[in-house]
């Protein structure tokens, strides 16, 4: 038996620095591109990256054989210019081989064709200059030394990451990945380890199963992704941006019980705009490429020992707006895993006939490992209380594994649906491809059997989340499929993973890599845009819902709830609107536009199936 290790994931948009940079993606307070620089004697200029994450930045150590523009800069991210003089001596000895100087009053001689030549004359470097940078910001200092050499003859500078990269392509780019195409593909190894992988990935002409396009530049994001040093850290929380009255502010989508965030008293729909006093923004860069503020990546990325502190917004009835009345909270990132399971209820609830419903409700945050016991367990008691129906909330799923997103869809199913495809996966033409590995429904002695099933979706739910909403509308008509809430992402692709260990610095490199698409019974699997919802499209950043619901439960045998997902699904349950007559489709074509949403958990979904 074989055991097939596959990963999915949402995308993240890094920042992005000039072709001859080498990392600019800031892993701590104060990151440079280079540590060493080292030019020939000529006149030459040399860009180097800055990235300052908390504070501006300041340098020194400035000679006068070379000149840095600018010499300062805000927080963020900044491309300076260094700027070197010709490496001459303007006044040189004589050489003690050159030929003495002629007598004025001696006859010049005629040219010899043999050895005169119309060469200027040269002069001479004296020696190799060197000087150290020294650049400071938030009380973090690094340094960079430069150094220009007496001759032309400049040695080849190796990225640090020179082997890492060869080992990608050697080791997993050709082993997957169009192996046609990246071996015959040029590759720089020159360059930092995730400039490599992304540019290289998107010079591939027949790599069709990235991420969608970012409606500012038509520069098309990457599911592939890579991490070096994996911390772990995270907030226990989920957040989302949009715009409000002219400001980028962001709002908790959710906050995991006992995690760092909900320590630090943030609920969800509590709203924020600042980070470490600084207002947040997104920009795009003189490449014309999008890339996140650097406020906002303190919150996706967390680092050791770095607290990032948010400035609240607070809505008053009074005013009906968001206002900032100086409120701010810390937050302290840990190695916290949270429950995916967000809530379950059974909800009963009379329709227009007068006559009881009983629906089983259940959110999952992610199909992560380890939870399959209790999750049966609640389906257990969905399946004694003789449910008729079932709305799965996966809106803000987009992890985990396909083996745990197979497992639900068992506790749902009727018999009929056994042995009717889950899943085919077809894999990217590379040698350690398999030609098609297919998976099968197989219903759990806890299934509940229902016919109809609803599941609430938003631009977040991604990955296996769609993996199952795919599955389950390819068994229609054994199981009706209604989907509320907003188009999804549109992953309908898979991934392989390796780890990569540095044999000199001892860094660690995770790599993820797409290389696989998903279909259902039906051959539909076209869904790289999203998946619509056949039941109408909602949106909580909607109309004028500032005050948000802080719970999407439903209260109560009378029945009431203030979520919108929630509520309509519950009005299909109750015969109030007629359930639709037409099939989940796949979004036709669209482009990602507004901001990049990034989220403060890592989005890696491993897809696990033997």
């Amino acid at each position: 038996m074989k055991r097939y290790l596959y990963i999915l994931l949402f995308a993240t948009l890094a920042a992005c620095a000039g072709d001859d940079m080498y990392d600019n993606s800031p892993d701590g307070p104060l990151e440079l591109s280079q540590d060493h620089i080292t030019v020939g004697k000529s006149a030459t200029t040399v860009n180097l990256g800055v990235t300052a994450r908390e504070a501006t930045w300041t340098l020194s150590g400035v000679e006068d054989w070379f000149s840095i523009n600018p010499s300062s800069g805000p927080q963020g991210i900044t491309t300076i210019v260094i700027t070197f003089t010709e490496n001459a001596d303007p006044n040189p000895e004589p050489d003690p081989d050159d030929p003495p100087d002629p007598d004025p009053d001696d006859p010049e001689p005629e040219p010899d064709p043999d050895t005169d030549t119309d060469t200027e004359p040269q002069t001479r470097a004296t020696e190799t200059r060197t000087a150290t940078l020294t650049f400071s910001s938030g009380g973090v200092t690094k340094t960079v030394t430069i150094e220009q050499l007496p001759t032309d003859v400049t040695p080849p500078v190796q990225s640090p990451e020179y082997d890492v990269n060869k080992q990608i392509h050697e080791d997993l780019l050709n082993v997957w990945y169009y192996n046609g195409e990246t071996r015959n593909a040029k590759a720089d190894y020159n360059q930092s380890y995730k400039n490599f992988y992304e540019s290289y990935l998107k010079t591939l002409t027949r790599n069709t199963l990235e991420g969608n396009t970012w409606s500012q530049n038509n520069d098309r994001y990457l599911y592939s992704y890579i991490e070096r040093d994996p911390s772990g850290l995270n907030y226990g929380m989920e957040f989302d941006l949009g715009n409000y009255d002219g400001k980028l502010v962001g709002r908790i989508l959710y906050v995991e019980p006992e995690g760092p965030a909900a320590q630090a008293g943030l609920k969800r729909g509590d709203w924020f705009w600042k980070v470490n006093d600084q207002q947040m923004f997104n920009q795009i860069n003189t490449a014309g490429r999008l890339q996140y503020n650097d406020r906002i990546d303190t919150l996706v990325n967390p680092i050791a020992d770095f607290s990032p502190k948010l400035g609240m917004l607070t809505f008053r009835p009074f005013a009906a707006q968001l206002l900032d009345e100086g409120r701010t909270v810390t937050l302290t990132p840990t190695q916290f895993k949270g429950n995916p399971i967000l809530g379950s209820q059974l909800i009963r609830q009379n329709n227009l006939a007068g006559e009881p419903t009983l629906t089983g409700y259940l959110m999952l945050n992610s199909f992560e490992p380890g939870y399959e016991t209790e999750i049966t367990s609640i389906f257990a008691g969905f399946k004694e209380g003789a449910v008729t129906s079932m709305i799965l909330d996966l809106r803000y799923n987009k992890t985990g594994t396909a083996a745990t997103a197979e497992l639900v869809g068992n506790l749902i199913v009727p018999a009929e649906a056994a042995e009717m495809t889950f899943a085919r996966y077809e894999f990217a033409d590379g040698e350690a491809a398999d030609s098609n590995h297919i998976s099968k429904f197989e219903p759990h002695e806890s299934s509940i059997g229902v016919p109809l099933v609803f599941v609430l979706t938003s631009s977040h739910t991604s990955g296996a989340a769609e993996l199952l909403i795919n599955a389950l509308r390819g068994l229609e008509p054994v199981v009706k499929v209604v989907v509320v809430g907003d188009v999804t992402e549109g992953m309908n692709v898979g991934m392989v993973h390796k780890r990569i260990t540095a044999t000199e610095t001892g860094h660690q490199y995770d790599v993820w890599m797409a290389a696989w698409r998903t279909y259902n019974a039906n051959g539909d699997g076209n869904y790289g845009y999203g998946l619509t919802p056949n039941g109408g499209t909602l949106n909580e950043w909607q109309g004028d819902n500032v005050l948000w619901s802080d719970t999407w439960e439903w209260k109560g045998w009378e029945g009431a709830t203030e979520d919108p997902l929630l509520e309509r699904a519950m009005e299909f349950v109750r015969g109030i609107s007629p359930l639709p007559t037409s099939r989940v489709l796949d979004n036709p074509s669209r482009k990602r536009s507004g901001f990049p949403r990034q989220f403060s958990v890592k989005a890696n979904m491993l897809l696990d199936n033997e």
